[in-house]
C-alpha cells in the first residue's frame, strides 16, 4: 500500500488513516477501531483483549464447545493491576517503583520524584488513582479536558 500516493489522491490524512485501518482489518481479520478519547491506552488493551475472547469463543464454538463470558472492562483491568501491585513484596515494589522513575510517561517521573524511596511513599495514592476509568477524565467522550 503506497501512502504517499494515497494520501496525494484521497481528502488527506484523516482518509488515508481510515483507509489504512480498514486494509488492516481485512488483512488481518479483525476490526480496528477508534478509542474515545483518541489514543486512550486502557481501551485500546480493552479492546484488544476482548478480540481475543472472542476469538476463543469463535474457535470454542466451532468445535462444538459452547463457552460464556462476562465482557471485559477498563474498570476490571484497572482492578486486576491494583490487586497484583498490592500483592507485590516489598522488594518487588522497589523494582517496579525504580522502573516507573524511568519511563518518561510515568506520573513519578513526570512529578519529579528524586527515588524509589518516595514513589513508594506515594504508593497507595497511586493505586487509588489507577482505580478512575479513563471515561472519568473527558466531559464529553471525545477529549481528555477534566480531572475526575
Amino acid at each position: 500500500m503506497d501512502l504517499a500516493l494515497l494520501r496525494s489522491r484521497s481528502g488527506g490524512d484523516r482518509v488515508a488513516f481510515d483507509l489504512l485501518k480498514r486494509w488492516i482489518s481485512n488483512a488481518f481479520l479483525r476490526e480496528v477501531r477508534d478509542t474515545a478519547p483518541a489514543g486512550c491506552p486502557w481501551q485500546s488493551l480493552t479492546r484488544a483483549l476482548e478480540e481475543s475472547r472472542r476469538r476463543r469463543w469463535r474457535e470454542a464454538h466451532s468445535e462444538g464447545t459452547d463457552l460464556e463470558f462476562d465482557p471485559i472492562t477498563e474498570a476490571d483491568l484497572r482492578k486486576s493491576l491494583v490487586h497484583a501491585y498490592k500483592e507485590m513484596p516489598e522488594a518487588v515494589l522497589r523494582v517496579v517503583a525504580e522502573a516507573k522513575l524511568k519511563d518518561e510517561l510515568s506520573i513519578f517521573q513526570l512529578g519529579h520524584f528524586p527515588n524509589a524511596t518516595e514513589v513508594l511513599e506515594h504508593w497507595k495514592w497511586y493505586l487509588y488513582c489507577l482505580t478512575f476509568e479513563s471515561r472519568e477524565f473527558t466531559s464529553n467522550g471525545l477529549h481528555w479536558d477534566k480531572y475526575p
